[in-house]
């Protein structure tokens, strides 16, 4: 069964798993093994610590759905930017197969990554990529006050600087 719902329907936190599509067919769908376990399978790898302070990130963490087989695993980071409070969440999600997003993506330039796509709302904006396990995403929401510019642009320049850690 299939569910498709509106990117970011509200929550920051949880609003990311609500791009989840869950295939019913009762399998692990983890990139790099069934298990769900491993660096192939575990986003938070992509961000290194000097990576996640380029970026003004926190430390990451793993940020899971409470079903298995949704096919998604994720790490989120909060974006202090220049306040004390997070202004943003960033997420970076493993996802097998495609992932149902509204409104419909639509191309966008990725330094790296020639085949990304975009979808954005007033909070959020997630991009997208194809990878060897299926799909790739950096998800960027506000979460507070103050978060500068474009978050497809943000969004776009945070998957430009993982994708080359992204496993295939």
């Amino acid at each position: 069964m299939a569910l498709a719902v509106a990117l970011l329907a509200g929550a920051a936190g949880t609003g990311i798993w609500l791009l989840a599509r869950d295939d019913g067919d009762g399998a692990s769908h983890y990139p790099g093994g069934s298990s769900g376990t491993g660096a192939a399978s575990d986003p938070c790898a992509a961000v290194d610590v000097a990576l996640a302070k380029e970026w003004g990130l926190d430390s990451g963490r793993p940020d899971n759905p409470t079903d298995p087989n949704a096919g998604l695993t994720s790490c989120q980071w909060g974006y202090y930017g220049s306040n004390t409070s997070a202004t943003a969440v960033f997420h970076l999600i493993y996802a097998k197969g495609p992932v149902p997003m509204s409104p419909s993506p639509t191309p966008i330039a990725v330094t790296g990554v020639p085949s990304a796509t975009a979808s954005e709302n007033d909070t959020a904006c997630a991009v997208q990529w194809p990878t060897s396990f299926g799909k790739a995403i950096v998800h960027v929401a506000r979460s507070g006050e103050g978060l500068p510019g474009d978050l497809c642009s943000l969004a776009a320049g945070f998957a430009g600087a993982v994708a080359p850690r992204v496993p295939g």
